[in-house]
């Protein structure tokens, strides 16, 4: 017999990484192409996301997907890379910390010296370092 998945979680669009939450294992994030990070949890059958946040980190084809990821310590934190749209107000390109209760970014890191966009980004297990990558620099 062939396999069957636990569960299929419908998106809009392609989407770029899904990734277990490390604390209890019970939640995905994903990032979708059209600007949306998603939550499933496992408690609602996986079926229909929990939360849907829109963030600017828009696709484009020649940069690295832009990928968001849990925060190691704190449940309901992520980090992603920030990519506006043209005609967004905010044209920062920067990483966001992202509140996933409410969609609401609670702090965001930039540096005016990296001229990239920053789509790769993690903790470390402690939760006390990050880690960016642009196309050139880590």
């Amino acid at each position: 017999t062939r396999p069957h998945p636990l569960a299929t979680m419908a998106h809009d669009a392609p989407i770029n990484s899904a990734h277990f939450d490390p604390l209890y294992g019970s939640r995905i994030l994903t990032t979708a192409q059209n600007s949306e990070l998603r939550v499933y949890d496992s408690f609602n059958g996986w079926e229909a996301p929990t939360v849907v946040v829109r963030h600017p980190h828009r696709h484009f084809q020649h940069i690295t997907h832009i990928k968001a990821s849990w925060h190691p310590l704190y449940e309901d934190l992520c980090v992603v890379g920030r990519y506006p749209e043209a005609g967004d107000a905010d044209k920062t390109r920067c990483v966001d910390l992202v509140d996933l209760r409410d969609g609401g970014v609670v702090g965001s890191f930039y540096d005016p010296s990296v001229k990239g966009i920053i789509p790769v980004n993690a903790f470390n297990n402690q939760g006390t370092r990050l880690a960016s990558g642009t196309g050139y620099t880590a």
